[in-house]
């Protein structure tokens, strides 16, 4: 099977997956502003007259997370 990828290709891929995100650690580690794609697929979904549990707690989750770090930052 010459399409097939290699096993530890997807092996070195999934231990990529244990790490926190980006987004995750600036929000983590204080950040006050950082790019929002939650809020764009958000608003994509909306758009498509759908709606997402999931995608609403994350939103609101990092939400709070950025208003906590802004309300630190201007202290």
């Amino acid at each position: 099977m010459a399409d097939s990828v290699p096993f530890e290709k997807y092996a070195i891929a999934v231990q990529e997956l244990v790490k926190l995100s980006p987004a995750a650690r600036a929000l983590f580690s204080g950040t006050a502003h950082i790019e929002r794609v939650d809020c764009l697929v958000k608003s994509m979904v909306t758009e498509k007259g759908m709606q997402s549990e999931i995608i609403d707690q994350t939103v609101a989750l990092v939400d709070v997370r950025l208003m906590a770090n802004q309300k630190a930052s201007s202290s």
